[in-house]
Parts: C-alpha cells; sequence; structure tokens
C-alpha cells in the first residue's frame, strides 16, 4: 500500500474566514487504506490576505490544477 499525498487547497472568502483566503492541507489517501474516502481534511491552514501570500505558504516543489466544476466554489487554485 502506498503513503498518502499531500494536496493544498486555496480558499478566498469561506464562511469561517470572510475577505481572507486560507490554504489547506488535505492527504490523498490511496485505495486500502481508508476506502470509504480518499480525501482526508487535515488541520493544517494558513489564513492571509492576498493570494500571493498564500502560494508562499505552498511548497515550492509542488503543482498547480484548476479546479474543477465539482470542488466547493471557494476553492481558487488545487496544489498537489
Amino acid at each position: 500500500m502506498g503513503k498518502p499525498v499531500d494536496m493544498w487547497v486555496i480558499y478566498v472568502n469561506d464562511s469561517d474566514h470572510p475577505g481572507k483566503y486560507v490554504v489547506r492541507r488535505w492527504e490523498l489517501v490511496p485505495p486500502g487504506i481508508e476506502p470509504s474516502n480518499p480525501m482526508k481534511k487535515t488541520a493544517d491552514y494558513t489564513v492571509c490576505d492576498t493570494l500571493v501570500q498564500a502560494h508562499k505558504a505552498i511548497p515550492d516543489w509542488a503543482s498547480s490544477l484548476v479546479p474543477s466544476l465539482y470542488d466547493e466554489p471557494q476553492a481558487v487554485e488545487i496544489w498537489l
């Protein structure tokens, strides 16, 4: 079995932090470890005033993805 993979999502104007950007770390869990939910929300997050500041909370080696129609509307960027 593989290890979880970290993913960061940048949200804007969510209900907990209106008017702010929030960078939250998620874990993508490989099949067989937790089959009921492949995405696990972590307690790790950073609150920022700007998108530029939010980008500084993302590891340099991460690559960006465009959020899909199925992602939360507050999600502006996803990084793996």
